[in-house]
């Protein structure tokens, strides 16, 4: 019962899709009477124009504009919701932050909105760049899929000609080659597998097996160090020091 709740609360509901409709994400907003030379100087006035469905009068920028018109520069010394120009690449882009103020130092960003060739449009947030990137990550992933997966693409020449009665005696079942007789399993290996690799693997193989003894035999073989270097020693042994190790 919890788990159909869950799954039915995850379901996008008319209102849902209303909602989204009329988000900030999928508006835009220009005027078209002052799109045109906008600079540093002014794109704040341009982006705080009352017909911007992006801009909040309740912020601190439209108690600064009336009824006097103060310099921007006073948000520093207010507290509340304010937009103030971030990034700039005049006259095409122009960033804009909407942010909360705490202090002269200390703000919280709310939402960005960018404006290309005096369009206005809401950033989007990172939770929509990685839902959107996913879901065209899985489009891709599922076209590839239906690609391998089809007979176009798993059918071979032989199976072509399987299908108008000559050729090999290969089967195919869903479009993937079923290979029945050893001759068609040493083709195939062949296929795969090129006889410069087959070679130069043994070379490699037969070079370490050289050069290594295994493991089995080196215990054997220090034996019989260790046999030769106590017979070296016995023979350059004083005649001496042989008779006191008899006695």
């Amino acid at each position: 019962m919890a788990a159909n709740a869950a799954s039915q609360s995850n379901v996008a509901t008319p209102t849902d899709v209303l909602n989204e409709l009329n988000s900030e994400f999928v508006q835009s907003w220009h005027d078209s009477t002052l799109v045109s030379n906008l600079t540093r100087a002014n794109v704040m006035m341009y982006f705080t124009q009352r017909t911007n469905p992006f801009y909040d009068r309740r912020s601190n920028n439209e108690l600064l504009k009336h009824p006097h018109n103060k310099p921007i520069e006073l948000l520093r010394t207010m507290q509340g919701l304010e937009y103030d120009l971030i990034y700039e690449e005049a006259p095409i882009l122009f960033v804009v932050q909407k942010r909360k103020r705490h202090s002269a130092t200390h703000v919280t960003p709310i939402a960005n909105y960018y404006i290309i060739a005096g369009v206005v449009y809401r950033a989007p947030d990172l939770n929509r760049i990685l839902s959107s990137r996913l879901a065209t990550s899985c489009d891709y992933l599922n076209e590839a899929f239906q690609e391998l997966t089809s007979t176009d693409f798993l059918s071979s020449d032989d199976d072509k000609k399987d299908a108008e009665g000559f050729g090999s005696t290969s089967t195919s079942i869903g479009g993937i080659r079923c290979i029945s007789s050893n001759e068609e399993k040493e083709q195939e290996k062949s296929r795969l597998v090129t006889s410069f690799q087959v070679h130069r693997i043994d070379g490699l193989l037969n070079a370490m097996a050289q050069s290594y003894v295994p493991m089995s035999l080196r215990g054997g073989a220090e034996k019989a160090v260790e046999e030769s270097e106590e017979t070296n020693d016995s023979a350059n042994e004083a005649p001496e020091a042989k008779r006191q190790r008899q006695l």
